[in-house]
Parts: structure tokens; sequence; C-alpha cells
């Protein structure tokens, strides 16, 4: 599997409690396309965000090509593709470095992440506007 998500859980402890996400199962074999469909409130964003690692389960387990999120969020993101709805690019950093911070942060040593992003400047000829 490349998704496995069992018991998952989320909750919110604050001035009123809130239940996010209550005992989701699943599981997504590699080439499968699967979406997330519900009404506001339903719990999509809080699973995305567990399974991205960009949030902590209060309980259950999700494994990212075999990979626990929780335990190796690092190793995890390497197999996670993200089109976020929004741009998220810094418009302070040059086209270079938000590929290379995007690399580090997807668990890339430096070494890697400058491979990494010189190979997509040059294949996409923007190897002139890497400083821009």
């Amino acid at each position: 599997m490349i998704v496995e998500i069992e018991d998952l859980r989320k909750v919110y402890d604050g001035k009123q409690r809130v239940v996010a996400v209550d005992g989701i199962d699943l599981s997504v074999r590699p080439g499968e396309l699967y979406g997330l469909l519900g009404p506001n409130g339903a719990g999509k964003t809080t699973t995305i965000s567990i399974c991205t690692t960009r949030a902590l389960p209060t309980s259950g387990q999700v494994r990212i090509a075999g990979v626990n999120v929780v335990k190796s969020p690092a190793v995890a993101r390497r197999s996670i593709g993200v089109v976020p709805q929004y741009n998220t690019l810094d418009r302070a950093c040059t086209v270079y470095e938000n590929i290379y911070f995007h690399c580090l942060y997807f668990g890339f040593t430096r070494t890697e992440a400058r491979e990494r992003t010189a190979l997509p400047m040059q294949k996409s000829r923007l190897s002139p506007r890497m400083n821009s």
C-alpha cells in the first residue's frame, strides 16, 4: 500500500473539545487515485495534514510508502507530492532558493537538494534566472 491509515483520530482540546477525525481506516494502492469528499468540518483537511506530516494525530497510525509519518516525517515526505490550493513560494527568495528549500523540507541532504534543484533548472532552461 502507498497510503495506510489505521484508526486515525485527532482531537483538539481547548475551550471546546473538537473531535476532528474519529477512527478513519483507509488503504490506497500504488497507482490508485483517491479523493476525500465531505461537508465542511468532516475532517478532510485534518486527515491530509496528518498524512503530509503537518499535524500530529491524537492516536492511530499513518504510513506513506510503508513509512510511519510520526516516527520518520522527513523520510515519509520523500514519497509525498502536494499541490496546495495557494502559492507557497517565498517571494523574498530566488527561484533556486525556493526549490532548494523545498528539497530540504522534504528531507533531502544539502548535496541532494543542490543536485535536485540544478537539474530542473537546466531542463526548463531557467538556469539563467536561478538568482531571480
